[in-house]
């Protein structure tokens, strides 16, 4: 199943990577479907997992980039870890009972980075993937 928000105007072209961000859009669907029902185990179990995803979604794309030489790579890095620092506080803040406001940041933070990440910053990156596959 895909996530309702997901278009393929996200798609930067690299089957692996689409996948992931696929992926990743449905955790969050459902992240935000347990969060309203308040279902806390379920939460904690789909906040772990998508921690996992996320942390393993960016190795390989970091990976990718350094692969290609890509010459933003830094940046990119500072722009996951951002993500990263805003994913936890959003865990920290369920934890501690904020249902309503841990809802709306993954609705609003969340979504919108992910997907005005991928949409504008992911792309950038694709020019150099592409040249490095087509060299080897």
């Amino acid at each position: 199943m895909t996530s309702s928000l997901w278009d393929e105007k996200y798609a930067i072209g690299i089957e692996s990577i689409d996948q992931h961000h696929k992926g990743l859009a449905q955790a969050l669907d459902d992240l935000v479907v347990a969060a309203l029902s308040q279902e806390e185990k379920k939460v904690q179990e789909i906040f772990r997992s998508v921690g996992q995803y996320v942390d393993e979604h960016f190795h390989e794309e970091e990976a990718l980039m350094e692969q290609a030489s890509y010459p933003d790579l830094e940046t990119h890095r500072l722009l996951h870890d951002q993500f990263r620092v805003s994913f936890h506080k959003i865990i920290q803040d369920f934890m501690a009972g904020k249902v309503p406001e841990t809802v709306l940041a993954l609705q609003r933070a969340l979504y919108g980075w992910l997907f005005q990440h991928i949409y504008h910053v992911d792309q950038e990156y694709r020019p150099w993937v592409e040249q490095m596959k087509n060299k080897g």
